[in-house]
């Protein structure tokens, strides 16, 4: 490839620059679009747009110097990657544990892994969800955090229920209204 870009550099005359820029905006552009429809298209519909995009990217490339080709490219790698950040949190909030349901103990533990590579916490915040779904309590974000800062022999505090418990916990769980 860069001995492509090498031979199409020096073949290349510089008065095409303005126009090639634009092009290449133009490019990316596009991508950011189709980037921007993907979440809610089925994964072969995505495939294929990516594809198609790539495809265009490496004809694009063979046609620009060598400075404009890599250019392009970081350009559309760091367009990539914030897409690819913006997929993951809909993804983690798509996969967010419902407080008021949940059953077990080992499906919070398993949302702690997911998200975190640890269950670090995971037991006392069961313990806290326990605690605030008995009978006359109610489960809450505010509640939740009423514990986390509760201090040693008030009716709220659960042993071990810490600040960072609770927004770990915040991360992997819903309360919907």
């Amino acid at each position: 490839m860069t001995t492509k870009l090498d031979q199409i550099n020096t073949a290349s005359p510089t008065y095409f620059q303005p126009q090639i820029n634009n092009i290449t905006e133009e490019k990316l552009q596009n991508i950011e679009s189709k980037i921007d429809q993907l979440l809610p298209k089925k994964l072969p519909e995505i495939e294929e747009i990516l594809n198609e995009e790539l495809k265009a990217i490496r004809q694009k490339i063979t046609n620009l110097y060598k400075q404009e080709a890599l250019s392009l490219l970081a350009q559309t790698q760091t367009t990539l990657s914030r897409q690819i950040k913006v997929i993951d949190r809909e993804s983690n909030q798509l996969q967010r544990v419902n407080l008021l349901t949940v059953e077990t103990e080992d499906e919070i533990k398993q949302a702690f892994k997911r998200v975190f590579d640890s269950i670090a916490g995971s037991t006392k915040a069961w313990e806290a969800i326990k605690y605030w779904r008995k009978p006359g309590k109610k489960l809450t974000w505010e509640n939740l955090e009423k514990s986390a800062k509760a201090k040693k022999g008030d009716q709220n505090n659960i042993q071990g229920f810490s600040d960072g418990t609770y927004k770990k916990l915040k991360d992997i769980g819903d309360i919907p209204d």
